[in-house]
C-alpha cells in the first residue's frame, strides 16, 4: 500500500473512530462531553425528518455552551 493510501485510510479509521465516540456519548446523554467534540465556535445546523422532530428538536446550535443544551445532547438515546 502506498503511503497515501495509507495516509486515507488512517484518516478514514480516525473520522469513523471520531463520529462513533460522538454518537457513543450522545447516547448516553453526556451533553457537554459531546459538545466538546466540536470547536469553541462550533456549529450544529439541526433539521431532523417530522417524525423525530418532538423527541430531539431542530435549530441550528452555536458554540459548546449552546450545543450542550440541545435535546438531543440532553435525551439519552437520542441519536438512536
Amino acid at each position: 500500500m502506498s503511503t497515501t493510501a495509507t495516509t486515507h485510510a488512517e484518516l478514514y479509521v480516525e473520522v469513523q473512530n471520531f463520529y462513533a465516540r460522538q454518537v457513543r456519548l450522545q447516547n448516553d446523554g453526556q451533553a457537554e462531553e459531546w459538545a466538546a467534540t466540536f470547536t469553541e465556535d462550533g456549529r450544529l445546523e439541526h433539521e431532523p425528518d417530522d417524525a423525530v422532530v418532538h423527541r430531539v428538536g431542530k435549530g441550528t446550535f452555536l458554540g459548546r455552551a449552546e450545543l450542550a443544551t440541545t435535546p438531543a445532547a440532553r435525551q439519552p438515546g437520542a441519536a438512536r
